[in-house]
């Protein structure tokens, strides 16, 4: 993956209207949602047979159902900025924290938003009391909400101190942003504080959408220990909570190489944009295009049929990415016929978590009814006079329950006497096979109580359905008997 972060610097209106153009420009976004090729697939099978086919499923250039949570730096910088964001209108509707909802709707996704800023801790040079207040290391100005007019009264919330030195308080704000950490901002020993972030502000993160913090700042962040003993969590540890939970970091800033491990390590992006913002467009679609999810499939059908695809997921894929997966359709071998219908649908976000639908996947096996034997019978079934011609006989009332053709293949003929026996005239061979139909000599044994014939055949299809099976033709020892049958014991075909 690339991570790619345009300069925001320490002006506010960049920063802002970079994220304004990354989630809102004009241009239009690439396409918001999955492909799934082929999405149909309708098949005929037998039973304990398998179909194996090629398929492709492109990952949504954008995710199709997103929380994101906007993370303002505070600092004294961005005074001007943050005004930007709100706009003028008292209820920010001509700001560009309200262009940014709008372009989002714009796509069509499903989508949440949430607002926080961030500054440092109020101790040690870090930070302290500027015009409103101590600073703060996390505020959660508005929850996840679904409601334009409710996400914007966070924006308004939004508010600048100074925050001391260079570097920010960034990752405890991303470690609060996961897990809810709390934080004693100025370090006297208790939570309560205007200026301490309480435990369990972070958002209430939906666990089917992709979750992505959108970090805006313009400086770096400190690390545990650092600059006198810097008191918040290590950069191991706030990667390692927002991997937790699956958060994606988008990093705005005027620096990407203050960022970029923290982006790859999250599958995130980071973008710097240029001076004259000339590149803003192409360069945060691209930060959205890096965004990297799982996507891996589940299946619903019954039990007749299994569905299993290769491989079973794929990690860190980009938007946009075209993935290839082999299908393999097997029926269970004990599987009746009829018609069976499977759905494979499949799923983009971070694994194990709960995935966003990206397409879906019909599967309509019929299992094919091999032809049915049960009433066929040969005609003639008996013969008279014996006398050593040959007849011709048929197989008849064959059927398919699918209604197909069927193709009847005679495979061997035989008898209960010996081909060559006393009594019986001498004569052999005693039957000629003609594919689908045979000839038998009526003779008998004088000797013997009636010959049978014993017909063997297959009934084919066309579709993989063969069914073996048998008719018998009898020769009685007078016109009034019954021939009793003594098995196939007798090649009727040879000498």
């Amino acid at each position: 993956m690339s991570q790619k972060f345009y300069k925001l610097g320490k002006n506010f209106f960049t920063i802002t209207y970079i994220i304004l153009l990354l989630l809102v420009s004009t241009v239009p976004l690439a396409l918001s949602f999955g492909d799934v090729t082929p999405d149909e697939v309708g098949i005929t099978l037998n039973a304990g047979e398998a179909y194996t086919l090629e398929k492709t499923v492109t990952n949504p250039t954008i995710p199709p159902k997103l929380d994101f949570l906007l993370l303002e730096d505070e600092s004294g910088s961005f005074s001007d900025d943050i005004a930007l964001m709100k706009g003028t209108f008292t209820n920010y509707t001509d700001g560009l924290a309200a262009q940014i909802w709008d372009g989002l709707d714009a796509e069509g996704i499903d989508f949440r938003g949430a607002v926080a800023g961030f500054v440092d801790f109020a101790q040690d040079g870090w930070g302290g009391s500027y015009t409103y207040g101590n600073d703060w290391l996390y505020m959660l100005y508005q929850d996840m909400t679904s409601d334009k007019t409710t996400w914007l009264s966070g924006i308004g919330a939004l508010k600048t101190n100074n925050g001391g030195d260079g570097p920010e308080g960034q990752l405890a704000a991303l470690m609060s942003a996961a897990n809810g950490a709390a934080w004693d901002s100025d370090g006297n020993g208790n939570f309560t504080d205007p200026e301490d972030t309480a435990a369990g502000e972070d958002p209430s993160w939906s666990d089917d959408s992709t979750k992505i913090v959108v970090l805006v700042t313009d400086a770096p962040y400190h690390v545990s220990g650092d600059y006198g003993g810097w008191p918040g969590p290590t950069y191991n540890a706030t990667v390692a909570a927002l991997n937790a939970e699956g958060i994606h970091v988008i990093v705005l800033s005027t620096t990407t190489s203050w960022y970029t491990s923290l982006a790859s390590a999250t599958g995130g992006a980071v973008e710097q944009i240029s001076s004259d913002s000339s590149d803003i467009v192409d360069s945060l679609m691209e930060a959205l295009e890096d965004i990297l999810t799982d996507v891996w499939y589940e299946v619903d059908g019954p039990a007749e049929i299994t569905v299993t695809l290769d491989p079973l997921m794929y990690d860190d894929v980009a938007g946009g990415s075209v993935l290839s997966f082999n299908e393999t359709i097997a029926v269970a071998g004990d599987a009746t016929p009829g018609v069976y219908v499977s759905t494979v649908t499949f799923y983009a976000n971070t694994w194990p978590h709960e995935g966003s639908e990206i397409g879906t996947e019909t599967i309509t096996v019929t299992i094919n009814a091999p032809p049915d034997c049960d009433d066929a019978y040969a005609d003639p079934d008996q013969l008279w006079p014996p006398n050593h011609k040959f007849v011709e006989v048929h197989i008849e009332n064959v059927v398919d329950p699918d209604g197909d053709p069927v193709t009847i293949t005679v495979t061997g003929v035989y008898q209960d006497e010996p081909t060559e026996g006393l009594g019986d005239g001498d004569h052999s061979p005693d039957a000629i096979i003609h594919g689908d139909y045979v000839e038998v000599r009526s003779e008998r044994s004088g000797t013997g109580d009636g010959r049978v014939y014993h017909i063997f055949y297959t009934a084919d299809d066309g579709k993989g359905g063969v069914s073996e099976c048998e008719v018998t033709v009898g020769v009685p020892h007078d016109k009034k008997d019954t021939p009793i049958d003594g098995g196939a014991l007798y090649d009727s075909t040879q000498p």
